[in-house]
């Protein structure tokens, strides 16, 4: 009686520590991200994703998510054929759960814990994002600075303010034109 109420406590208090670090990593990430969390996109958004973002040529294109969180949007784009792979993401816990499904998946995706802000997109034709408009906004420059012609934006949920016309706009709910869009952007 006494040895299974000791194991009880015990595991108790790993749970409580392992609660209490993802927490910790979670409000180190608020802090290094400018104060913006994990969301990660459900099972529904996801298959709005899948269903609306394609590509001619997967293999020929060069993919980013910024804010990757845990890596579903990047192994999303690897299952649809894309090879050159990367996702940024500041929160520790979302980014070592990337990196245990890169792992766990056979993953050949670019997972970085760096800020995006810091980082160069000359490379990418296809951005993914799914941020809220205040760091929309603050990419716009970088957008037009640093990414090729004919290179796509993807946001979802939320325009880039005051930049240039989407190209496309993907209402995905029938109920609602104000949830779960997708803005599609292309660089001149």
């Amino acid at each position: 009686m006494v040895t299974v109420l000791l194991t009880c406590l015990i595991v108790m208090l790993f749970v409580t520590i392992a609660i209490a670090f993802v927490q910790v990593s979670n409000l180190i990430g608020l802090v290094r991200g400018k104060w913006v969390p994990f969301v990660p996109l459900g099972k529904r958004q996801m298959g709005h994703v899948n269903d609306y973002v394609q590509f001619d040529d997967p293999e020929k294109v060069s993919f980013v998510d910024l804010g990757s969180g845990d890596g579903r949007i990047v192994r999303l784009m690897e299952k649809k054929g894309v090879k050159d792979l990367t996702g940024y993401e500041l929160n520790w816990w979302a980014h070592m759960k990337a990196k245990f499904f890169a792992k766990k998946y056979d993953s050949k995706a670019n997972y970085l814990m760096q800020n995006f802000y810091n980082a160069n997109f000359e490379k990418y034709d296809t951005v993914f994002c799914y941020l809220l408009s205040n760091a929309m906004r603050d990419l716009r420059k970088k957008f037009d600075d640093e990414l090729k012609p004919g290179s796509r934006i993807i946001s979802f949920s939320f325009p880039i303010e005051n930049w240039r016309e989407p190209e496309e706009v993907v209402f995905t709910n029938p109920k609602s034109k104000r949830i779960d869009r997708i803005f599609v952007y292309r660089i001149d």
